[in-house]
């Protein structure tokens, strides 16, 4: 998985598990992800699940205890933040402010301070509503264009297979990727958002993030990561009446609670909205004719 071939392997593959504790845990954190940290959280979070996984099936001795125990409540005590808002990645615009971030986006293209094939990606995470890694992965023979569709060679989070629905606007943005991929001499046979660097260990898009922050701050977002972005299409979604169930599927969620998680009631115009529809109603009940 992610954590395991990122974070946890490049430092700690030869440790004996019974030397893994509480204190290199805690001091592996405050070290490396001091600013990050949502993945502190979920790396956290990831060890303490993998540790009751293994315990429970006894493939580690019982008297080993989990380091990730009481990890959370230690450091946010000692100051550290584990999460950088209430809402976490969770996201919900104005459209005159989603406006202003599509704007960003466009003006991005051409910026020479930020690589057109990440902003490509950034687009397409926005028009699907798809995680990072599966759009900056994606490869040309993951693509059916006669049935808009998006197959992923590898099964997702949830095991599965993953299926991604491609609007007008997605096509559009993929139809732009090649426009740049031109632009850039960035030709691949494999991959539709190829590295903005020849010879780079990864053949494939992977800056995504620092130039989704240089977007962002076009738009008086400076902190926007690529998972805002999944939310915000949900949250977009949803309000447009979208079914819950279908919005699930179409990000991926197997549960349509994970995709309730992400549904903020805090946007003003739906507020409004709702009290309006309500009040309608009621006046239109009270002025019926017995």
């Amino acid at each position: 998985g992610l954590f395991l071939d990122k974070h946890i392997y490049p430092k700690y593959r030869d440790w004996f598990i019974k030397d893994f504790t509480r204190g290199v845990l805690i001091k592996w954190i405050e070290d490396d992800y001091s600013r990050l940290p949502g993945t502190a959280f979920n790396l956290i979070t990831y060890i303490s699940a993998a540790w009751k996984y293994a315990s429970i099936r006894e493939l580690i001795p019982a008297e080993i205890a989990n380091p990730a125990f009481g990890v959370k409540k230690m450091l946010v005590d000692s100051g550290f933040k584990l999460r950088k808002s209430e809402n976490g990645y969770k996201m919900t615009l104005e459209e005159a402010d989603v406006g202003k971030l599509i704007a960003a986006i466009k003006d991005s293209y051409t910026d020479n301070n930020i690589n057109p094939i990440a902003v490509a990606v950034i687009e397409m995470i926005l028009h699907t509503g798809a995680r990072r890694n599966e759009i900056q992965t994606l490869r040309f023979d993951e693509i059916d264009y006669e049935k808009r569709l998006i197959t992923k060679r590898d099964p997702g989070k949830n095991g599965l297979t993953r299926y991604i629905r491609l609007s007008d606007a997605a096509i559009s943005v993929l139809d732009q990727a090649a426009v740049v991929r031109v632009r850039k001499d960035r030709q691949s046979d494999e991959w539709v958002f190829p590295s903005g660097r020849a010879g780079h260990k990864n053949a494939h898009s992977t800056a995504v993030n620092e130039y989704l922050r240089r977007v962002g701050t076009k738009c008086g977002m400076p902190t926007l990561k690529p998972h805002n972005l999944r939310s915000l299409y949900i949250n977009l979604a949803i309000d447009a009446g979208v079914p819950v169930p279908v919005v699930a599927e179409n990000v991926g969620h197997s549960n349509v609670m994970t995709t309730m998680l992400h549904y903020l009631k805090n946007k003003q115009s739906s507020l409004f909205d709702g009290i309006n529809t309500v009040g309608e109603l009621l006046s239109k009940i009270g002025t019926m004719e017995d």
